[in-house]
């Protein structure tokens, strides 16, 4: 009968105890990669998203600079328009009042 002596015992304890030791770290391992990658997945949606959210944002003041530069080319355009009107309505107004002295002096002959 073979029995094993206290060296080869305590031998195959510690290599019980380490093989142990590594399938507990082993295993810690993998929980702490399972939560990084989970974590890596939500902050690469949350960039994401926030990347798609400047880009609207950029669309809408993109959107909102070209119709002010619209409205000021607008409000241009009604001042050129308004400045020639007040031009010819000067003019007409000189004509009338010449016209009307005229016929106020041919009256008075």
């Amino acid at each position: 009968l073979y029995r094993p002596r206290k060296v080869e015992v305590k031998t195959q304890q510690t290599v019980e105890a380490v093989a142990r030791a590594a399938r507990e770290e082993e295993e810690e391992a993998r929980e702490k990669s399972s939560v990084a990658n989970t974590e890596a997945v939500f902050y690469a949606k949350r960039s994401k998203e926030a990347i798609e959210a400047l880009k609207v944002e950029k669309k809408e003041k993109s959107q909102y600079r070209d119709s002010l530069v619209a409205a000021k080319q607008d409000e241009w355009h009604e001042h050129s328009q308004l400045t020639l009107a007040k031009e010819e309505l000067g003019t007409d107004v000189g004509l009338a009042k010449k016209a009307l002295e005229t016929a106020t002096y041919c009256i008075a002959l």
